[in-house]
């Protein structure tokens, strides 16, 4: 927790006849990432075998199409171990044994499905003409007319005969019949206007008829002859696909891994006789990895392990308590954590719900977003994304219920529990309009606005304040102690500005208010008095001083005036530019108060109206307004607070420690679905 899961680097040298058993291990074990090789005196390793692998898993993959093959659950398939030379001949001739069957009956259903379709045409051109009646054989060129049927769209008919009547001349018949949702037309005209009569029907997408065979009880029987030769031949397709479905099935996966595996060794290098094999590997994992190496390979075989070096690119591997995991997907949506810092994922997990309910604040909506995510939980079990998302909600649901109780909302109405909390004479009481009171735990969000407010810089400045000391000791992860005194002041300068923040809005933030009404910056009898105000003085000037002094420290090996210009102007924009950061940053925390404020108001909103006379006298009419408006809340409102909750964690919050530049660890895996080496149990 807190730090991604310690690596190892691996080097191995193994000699080619244990190669094979050696990948075996490491797809098995599925702890090793695999890098590349780039070092000079060792070749790289050839894609040839690649090409092969592809060739015969596409046939593969076509045999199991024209077979209509599809995935089904299986017992899986116990297979000795071989090499891959002998796994794809064995693959090779059984895949030729059953091309041999498959594929003639395949090219014949083919020829006969082509020749069915071209029947159907014809007796669909001809079954027209014979409704219409119009004999086949009058289609085409006469010595003196020309005639033509075909189809089309109903609302173009009234234009085919104004354009037919324009250029015959009036000379034409048209023959028309509704056929489903088009008309099947018969036009008939004088021989020398059917190139105009063939130009308006192509402008008109004129669909024209054109049957090959002539008659049509022929074409019927031949489609009959037809049916039966095709429900044979797939017969005999089905039975062949029932008998060797799993045969292809196993085949498909054996050249799938071996492929995957000779894609993952391009990364290898290869002398002679010896590969070379580099990766990444979880700390825990080496010693089970290392014997079974030793074992695959029968001693032949040199392994290497180093710590990671400062420079190298360590992929990372979050480590976090299964009540954590789920906010893992928040943090990868920013990005992964470089491999010294730290993981936010945790602190992360406790922030989120908190800052979620402080803005939703309300028993009755909560319990429904709890409701909905363990709805998630329990349905989509196999599904990671979903599953993670629902915990989320239920996270974000019961805190929602927890700041509800304090502010006494219950589907935004305020009564109920303020009424309860009455009759047990406990929480902080309010006077609204009309002289009535409302009781909450704690506090009533739109009743006491500015209090709230200050509760949400307070949080912001406490969110941010854990952002800043994560940053330092991510720096002094990576650069050593020296940073300290440079964060250190960061995190003083911080909190000097929340002061005068609190000083100058006269925001109720809890503590630094104190110290602003202490030490007041306005009203103060001379100029010098502010200058010299203890705020400043200990909140401002302090760690500004130390923080230029840092920079200069690590800046000025060599002395030099135009250097020590340069270094202050640096340090003092450096500064100037986290004044202003740090400023709009706290400042932006008030969006909880905000929200918080909005979500009430909308509630009540909803209420009035379902209160007004004309509505509330009809009982069902005010029900609908009270639960469709409350499902508008929910789900409009739901979704707008967690985006602001994901964006105060991403741009406020982030950005105080957060660089996001992780590689995933991403370990080579052989995932064996319907086979099993026959040395493994199940």
């Amino acid at each position: 927790m807190f730090k991604p899961v310690q690596m190892r680097k691996i080097r191995v040298l193994v000699l080619d006849h244990y190669l094979d058993r050696v990948m075996k291990v490491l797809g098995r074990l599925r702890s090793v990432q695999i890098t590349r090789i780039m070092e000079e005196d060792i070749e790289p390793i050839s894609r040839e075998k690649i090409s092969d692998y592809s060739h015969i898993l596409n046939r593969i993959s076509h045999l199991i199409d024209v077979l209509k093959i599809r995935d089904k659950e299986i017992k899986k398939v116990p297979i000795d171990e071989k090499s891959s030379e002998e796994y794809m001949s064995d693959i090779e001739n059984m895949v030729i044994e059953i091309e041999k069957e498959v594929i003639p009956i395949s090219e014949k259903l083919k020829r006969i499905v082509e020749e069915k379709n071209i029947l159907k045409n014809d007796e669909l051109a001809l079954n027209c003409l014979d409704r219409i009646g119009v004999d086949v054989k009058w289609l085409g060129t006469s010595d003196f007319l020309y005639t033509t049927a075909g189809f089309l769209d109903l609302d173009k008919i009234e234009e085919l005969e104004s354009l037919i009547w324009e250029k015959t001349e009036e000379k034409y018949l048209i023959l028309k019949k509704l056929f489903q949702d088009r008309f099947s037309v018969v036009i008939v005209t004088l021989k020398e206007y059917q190139n105009d009569v063939e130009g308006v029907l192509k402008g008109l997408n004129f669909d024209i008829l054109e049957p090959r065979e002539k008659n049509l009880r022929e074409v019927r029987e031949r489609l009959k002859l037809i049916k039966e030769t095709e429900e044979g031949l797939q017969r005999d397709l089905n039975r062949i696909g029932d008998e060797r479905f799993k045969d292809l099935l196993v085949a498909r996966e054996i050249v799938q891994i071996e492929k995957n595996t000779q894609e993952i060794m391009l990364n290898f290098g290869k002398t002679d006789r010896i590969y070379v094999i580099e990766g990444w590997i979880p700390t825990k994992d080496v010693d089970d990895l290392v014997e079974e190496i030793e074992n695959a390979s029968k001693g032949y075989v040199v392994i290497r392990i180093y710590k990671p070096k400062p420079d190298e690119n360590v992929p990372v591997l979050l480590q976090n308590p299964k009540i954590f995991k789920p906010f893992e997907s928040i943090t990868n949506m920013f990005g992964l954590p470089s491999y010294t810092e730290i993981d936010p994922t945790p602190i992360m997990a406790v922030t989120f719900p908190l800052i979620f309910g402080l803005m939703f604040g309300d028993v009755g909506h909560g319990f429904v977003l709890a409701l909905a995510g363990l709805g998630l939980i329990t349905l989509k079990k196999g599904n990671k994304s979903l599953w993670n998302f629902g915990m989320i909600l239920l996270y974000c649901g019961i805190l929602a219920m927890i700041f509800g109780f304090l502010y006494a909302s219950v589907f935004g109405n305020e009564k109920i529990l303020s009424n309860l909390y009455e009759s047990w004479g406990i929480g902080r009481t309010y006077t609204i309009a009309g002289g009535e009171t409302l009781r909450a735990l704690w506090r009533i969000p739109s009743h006491d606005i500015e209090y709230m407010i200050g509760i949400a810089l307070f949080v912001g400045v406490l969110h941010m304040g854990v952002g800043l000391i994560v940053n330092a000791v991510n720096n002094v992860h990576e650069k050593g102690f020296g940073t300290i005194v440079h964060s250190l002041s960061k995190i003083w300068f911080f909190c000097g500005e929340v002061t005068i923040i609190a000083s100058l809005f006269k925001f109720k933030i809890p503590f630094f208010q104190d110290i602003a009404r202490m030490y007041p910056l306005i009203g103060a009898a001379t100029l010098t008095e502010t200058i010299l105000n203890p705020i400043l003085l200990f909140g401002i000037y302090i760690p500004v001083g130390l923080m230029l002094m840092s920079e200069l420290t690590h800046g000025l090996q060599q002395f030099s005036i135009k250097k020590l210009f340069g270094l202050l102007a640096e340090g003092l924009f450096e500064i100037f530019e986290t004044f202003s950061m740090l400023l709009s940053n706290t400042i932006s925390y008030s969006r909880i108060a905000i929200l918080a404020v909005i979500h009430a108001m909308m509630c009540l909103a909803i209420y009035e109206i379902a209160g007004i006379e004309a509505i509330s006298d009809i009982f069902i009419l005010s029900i609908l307004i009270i639960a469709g408006g409350n499902i508008l809340v929910l789900v409009l409102e739901g979704l707008i607070v967690f985006i602001h909750t994901i964006r105060l964690h991403f741009y406020e919050w982030f950005t105080k420690f957060y660089s996001s530049g992780g590689i995933e660890y991403t370990p080579f895996r052989i995932e064996r679905k319907y086979t099993q080496l026959s040395d493994q149990g199940e």
